[in-house]
């Protein structure tokens, strides 16, 4: 069962995100100190494009694009999503196609 979100949150902005360099969610250099969660929406709603993939990595290794796309989550744009996601839970984004941006916010 998910605990409730208790705890303060950074947002920030994943600026460029392209379909062949996989970016890590976090904002800053380093995750957020107990992150529950992960909320992103693309900020492209207005274009024919704006869907990215989201990835739960096993370890600190970045994926390759094609890993991302192939096994990833599909994140449609418009929408706004929420993902379960620790401090120590590598999370990647990619987009479908052409560069976008991704609002961000770590939450505990």
């Amino acid at each position: 069962m998910l605990q409730p979100l208790d705890g303060p949150s950074k947002h920030g902005k994943l600026s460029g995100v392209t379909d062949s360099t996989p970016v890590e969610v976090k904002v800053g250099a380093n995750p957020y100190e107990e992150r529950k969660a992960i909320t992103m929406q693309s900020t492209k709603k207005d274009t024919n494009y704006g869907d990215f993939y989201v990835f739960f990595a096993e370890d600190n290794s970045t994926p390759s694009a094609a890993t991302v796309s192939e096994n990833g989550f599909l994140h449609s744009k418009n929408s706004l999503q929420s993902y379960e996601a620790g401090e120590k839970q590598y999370v990647w984004v990619i987009s479908v196609s052409g560069p976008i941006d991704i609002r961000i916010a770590e939450r505990s």
